[in-house]
């Protein structure tokens, strides 16, 4: 494993084929992404609030700069929140390979969206546990995660309300 005696997924797969599954992963998301813009387009057609969110979205494939400029905010947001978790692990003693944390901690928080908690605890944890940390490491880097978030939360609310029109 990454860490000795801790395992992650990738290890349940001979070494020789774990690039070529995480490469799969990866180039299963975009698949699955573009793929369903398609299922939408053909589900817009039976159902009249799929019709009008697909012909929002059509609006914006108009206009490539702001989708443009959308996909380049999200994408860096995205990072920043990969990042802040793969230093939060790196602070806590855990060595983690960089390209692993971009496969993995997109998972892991797509995981918390769809399983039911209070904005992810108790998922996130268990899935750092199950990973590649124990127990304790993994509560202790999922509160530093949330704590980070609020932080940041709270930085931007109170400019939010000092902004002037």
């Amino acid at each position: 494993g990454l860490l000795g005696s801790s395992s992650t997924v990738f290890d349940l797969i001979h070494p020789k084929y774990q690039l070529i599954v995480k490469l799969m992963f990866y180039v299963g998301f975009w698949v699955c992404l573009v793929g369903g813009f398609f299922v939408l387009k053909f589900a817009a057609s039976r159902h009249s609030k799929l019709a009008e969110f697909y012909s929002i979205m059509r609006v914006y494939f108009t206009k490539k700069s702001i989708l443009f400029y959308a996909f380049v905010t999200s994408l860096i947001v995205q990072l920043l929140g990969i990042f802040t978790q793969f230093f939060i692990f790196k602070g806590l003693g855990v060595n983690l390979n960089v390209l692993y944390s971009l496969l993995v901690f997109p998972i892991i928080t797509l995981a918390s969206f769809f399983i039911p908690s209070l904005n992810g605890l108790g998922v996130q944890d268990l899935l750092y546990e199950r990973l590649f940390i124990g127990v304790t490491l993994a509560i202790t880097a999922s509160l530093l995660y949330h704590f980070f978030r609020l932080l940041v939360s709270l930085i931007g609310g109170i400019l939010y309300a000092f902004e002037k029109n």
